[in-house]
Protein backbone atom coordinates (compact mmCIF):
# COMPACT_ATOMS: atom_id res chain seq x y z
CA UNK A 1 0.00 0.00 0.00
CA UNK A 2 1.21 3.39 -0.80
CA UNK A 3 0.35 6.87 0.80
CA UNK A 4 0.11 10.17 -1.25
CA UNK A 5 2.24 12.88 0.44
CA UNK A 6 2.26 16.40 -1.10
CA UNK A 7 4.70 19.05 0.87
CA UNK A 8 6.28 21.98 -0.26
CA UNK A 9 4.37 22.49 -3.35
CA UNK A 10 5.37 18.53 -4.10
CA UNK A 11 3.79 15.23 -3.39
CA UNK A 12 5.15 11.92 -3.00
CA UNK A 13 3.74 8.58 -3.20
CA UNK A 14 5.87 6.63 -0.22
CA UNK A 15 4.84 3.10 0.96
CA UNK A 16 2.67 3.43 3.85
CA UNK A 17 3.63 1.07 7.30
CA UNK A 18 1.83 0.62 10.04
CA UNK A 19 2.68 2.23 13.06
CA UNK A 20 2.05 2.54 16.71
CA UNK A 21 3.82 4.58 19.27
CA UNK A 22 6.48 6.19 16.33
CA UNK A 23 7.87 2.42 15.84
CA UNK A 24 7.11 -0.25 13.31
CA UNK A 25 5.34 -3.09 14.17
CA UNK A 26 6.95 -6.34 13.23
CA UNK A 27 5.13 -8.92 11.70
CA UNK A 28 6.67 -11.95 13.51
CA UNK A 29 9.15 -12.26 16.48
CA UNK A 30 12.52 -12.21 15.00
CA UNK A 31 14.47 -15.29 14.29
CA UNK A 32 16.10 -14.86 11.79
CA UNK A 33 20.05 -14.37 11.43
CA UNK A 34 22.40 -12.55 9.67
CA UNK A 35 26.05 -13.52 9.70
CA UNK A 36 28.40 -11.24 8.53
CA UNK A 37 32.55 -10.78 8.48
CA UNK A 38 34.45 -7.82 8.85
CA UNK A 39 37.61 -6.09 9.66
CA UNK A 40 38.95 -5.76 13.24
CA UNK A 41 38.99 -2.23 12.82
CA UNK A 42 35.47 -1.97 11.14
CA UNK A 43 33.90 -3.82 14.06
CA UNK A 44 35.75 -2.11 16.66
CA UNK A 45 34.27 1.12 14.80
CA UNK A 46 30.62 -0.13 15.42
CA UNK A 47 31.78 -1.42 18.61
CA UNK A 48 32.33 1.58 19.94
CA UNK A 49 29.25 3.48 18.40
CA UNK A 50 27.00 1.02 20.01
CA UNK A 51 28.06 1.10 22.90
CA UNK A 52 27.88 5.45 22.85
CA UNK A 53 24.01 4.84 21.70
CA UNK A 54 23.65 2.45 24.58
CA UNK A 55 22.56 -0.34 22.46
CA UNK A 56 23.83 -3.55 21.30
CA UNK A 57 26.28 -4.45 18.63
CA UNK A 58 22.76 -6.49 17.11
CA UNK A 59 20.30 -3.41 17.55
CA UNK A 60 22.75 -1.04 16.20
CA UNK A 61 23.23 -2.87 12.95
CA UNK A 62 20.09 -4.04 12.41
CA UNK A 63 19.06 -0.48 13.23
CA UNK A 64 21.76 0.98 10.95
CA UNK A 65 20.50 -1.30 8.35
CA UNK A 66 16.62 -1.24 8.75
CA UNK A 67 16.65 2.26 8.10
CA UNK A 68 19.07 2.80 5.22
CA UNK A 69 16.97 -0.75 3.81
CA UNK A 70 13.71 2.31 4.27
CA UNK A 71 15.70 5.03 2.68
CA UNK A 72 16.77 3.21 -0.29
CA UNK A 73 13.28 2.12 -1.03
CA UNK A 74 11.49 5.16 -0.40
CA UNK A 75 13.76 6.78 -2.77
CA UNK A 76 13.16 3.80 -5.28
CA UNK A 77 9.20 3.43 -4.86
CA UNK A 78 8.40 7.10 -4.78
CA UNK A 79 7.55 9.31 -6.77
CA UNK A 80 7.80 13.48 -6.35
CA UNK A 81 5.31 15.54 -8.48
CA UNK A 82 5.61 19.28 -9.12
CA UNK A 83 3.23 21.80 -8.11
CA UNK A 84 1.97 21.62 -12.17
CA UNK A 85 1.42 17.82 -12.14
CA UNK A 86 0.48 17.81 -8.48
CA UNK A 87 -2.55 19.93 -10.07
CA UNK A 88 -3.03 17.46 -13.20
CA UNK A 89 -2.65 14.61 -11.09
CA UNK A 90 -5.85 15.39 -8.94
CA UNK A 91 -7.88 16.93 -11.85
CA UNK A 92 -7.57 13.56 -13.49
CA UNK A 93 -8.98 11.88 -10.16
CA UNK A 94 -11.66 14.61 -9.99
CA UNK A 95 -12.50 13.92 -13.99
CA UNK A 96 -16.00 12.00 -13.46
CA UNK A 97 -17.94 13.32 -16.11
CA UNK A 98 -16.72 10.67 -18.72
CA UNK A 99 -18.98 7.96 -18.63
CA UNK A 100 -17.56 4.41 -17.60
CA UNK A 101 -20.33 1.64 -18.47
CA UNK A 102 -17.84 -1.40 -17.79
CA UNK A 103 -16.93 0.50 -14.15
CA UNK A 104 -20.95 0.89 -13.55
CA UNK A 105 -21.53 -3.05 -14.52
CA UNK A 106 -18.63 -4.14 -12.41
CA UNK A 107 -19.67 -2.51 -9.08
CA UNK A 108 -23.51 -3.45 -9.98
CA UNK A 109 -22.13 -7.06 -9.88
CA UNK A 110 -19.74 -6.61 -6.83
CA UNK A 111 -23.40 -5.25 -5.53
CA UNK A 112 -25.55 -7.89 -6.51
CA UNK A 113 -22.45 -10.56 -5.42
CA UNK A 114 -22.40 -8.70 -2.26
CA UNK A 115 -26.51 -8.97 -1.71
CA UNK A 116 -26.26 -13.00 -2.56
CA UNK A 117 -23.95 -13.96 -0.11
CA UNK A 118 -25.73 -16.22 2.76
Amino acid sequence: MALLQAHSGHANIIPYIFRTKGHAMPATLPNERIDLRTSPEIKELIVRAASTAGVSVSAFLLGAAQERAKQILTENESITLTSRDWRAFVKALDNTEKPRPKLAAAMKRHRNWQQSKP
